[in-house]
């Protein structure tokens, strides 16, 4: 029974020691290995391949014997990794480690990562190569396709004329992407780590605080628009609040003066035209007619409200002292209804002509107006009036040549 026992390490050092074993435990990890395991020679040809290794690349074993490994290496790469291997060569390293691409069979890229070490003869000088093969074919394309997404991502957001801020939950400024397109008015750096109030005016830093609330309440875009000084001009902004992460909120401020002084001033003039189409509306609507020598005629069409009442009057005055008229016919044959507010207007206007010298004819007074200026006890004065405007011109006509 003590003749058989061993220490702990006795089973392992047996079965490496003893040849037959070894070989067999060497062959099954060659041949079952799950990675490429290549023993190339000094000339660089294939002496060895486990069907792994052939399998990466689309061949039988039998295929790659006696093959030099740049025939399934990428053109591109048929260099790679040679200054490291020189290293080896010259005892500087016992291991190298370098990814490439070989071509497949079938013409597609698979990405290795290569593990090169020697193997030296009795005379100490390299007898062949033994390389281990990862296919890192995934992991590569699935990195690039990252690569790829964050250099889109970043030309994208180096493109955008304007600046992003990051904040949390509580108005403290995280992160930042400047802008070379915007004026701002701090710079970016200065924003890191403080509140919204401590580097923006109150106003300011209100509005923000209250759409950031808004934002990390709703998960909503919220948008902002305010006015700061910069320099020595006020410059507008536009800030559009988004949920990020948990409890964040990314700010794209842009500035949108030109924009802004783009719509004051089509705004202004737009005013300026609706102006201009109001006073030549009201020119036509109150035109004065030259009849006789000092003698204006002015008829009216259509409703006659308070304000186009004081612009008859305005007319009416600017007429008299322009036409140095001695009559005036003011014609309301074309008013449909005169208020009492209206009438007392008109009545207003002819005193203010009197004061000038002149006075007044009230043509086209219908039985039904007579009625209505009875009814709300308007008194006339002295202002003549007539059923007609043939008769108030009649009357004025005969007024004026009484008076030579």
């Amino acid at each position: 029974m003590g003749s058989e026992q061993h220490s702990g390490d006795g089973p392992a050092r047996s079965l490496l020691s003893d040849s037959p074993h070894r070989d067999a435990l060497l062959r099954a990890l060659y041949d079952d290995a799950s990675y490429g395991i290549l023993l190339t020679g000094r000339d660089g040809r294939l002496q060895g391949c486990n069907a792994a290794g052939a399998r990466m690349i689309g061949y039988e074993v039998d295929e790659l014997l006696g093959r030099h490994f740049n025939e399934f290496t990428h053109p591109e790469d048929a260099r790679v990794g040679a200054d490291k291997l020189a290293e080896m060569v010259r005892g500087e390293r016992r291991v190298v480690e370098f990814e490439k691409r070989y071509v497949h069979r079938d013409g597609s890229i698979v990405w290795v990562r290569l593990s090169v070490s020697t193997i030296r003869g009795l005379d100490g000088e390299i007898a062949q190569f033994l390389t281990y093969v990862d296919n890192i074919t995934a992991d590569t394309e699935q990195r690039q396709a990252l690569e790829r997404s964050e250099r889109r991502l970043s030309g994208l957001l180096e493109g955008l004329p304007c600046l992003l801020l990051c904040l949390n939950a509580d108005g403290v400024f995280l992160d930042y992407k400047a802008s070379p397109y915007a004026q701002l008015y701090a710079p970016p750096g200065h924003f890191l780590g403080k509140q919204v109030a401590e580097v923006l005016p109150p106003p300011i830093a209100a509005l923000l605080r209250d759409a950031l609330r808004e934002t990390v309440a709703t998960r909503r875009v919220v948008e902002v628009e305010y006015v700061i000084e910069i320099g020595d001009a006020p410059r507008d902004f536009s800030a559009r609040l988004a949920p990020y992460g948990d409890g964040e909120v990314v700010v794209l401020v842009t500035d949108i003066s030109e924009r802004k002084a783009a719509e004051r001033d089509q705004a202004a003039r737009k005013t300026a035209i609706i102006d201009a189409q109001r006073e030549a509306l009201q020119q036509l609507s109150t035109p004065l007619i030259p009849i006789a020598d000092r003698v204006i005629a002015v008829p009216l069409i259509g409703p006659i409200d308070a304000e186009r009442a004081e612009h008859v009057t305005t007319a009416l005055l600017a007429g008299v002292a322009a036409h140095g008229a001695q009559t005036v016919i003011l014609d309301i044959t074309g008013v449909p209804d005169v208020s009492g507010e209206v009438a007392a207007k008109l009545i207003a206007a002819t005193r203010a002509i009197r004061l000038l010298g002149a006075e007044t004819l009230l043509a086209g007074v219908r039985p039904e107006v007579a009625a209505r200026l009875t009814a709300l006890e308007i008194n006339l004065g002295d202002v003549r009036s007539a059923g007609t405007l043939q008769r108030a011109v009649a009357l004025a006509l005969a007024s004026t040549h009484g008076s030579r």
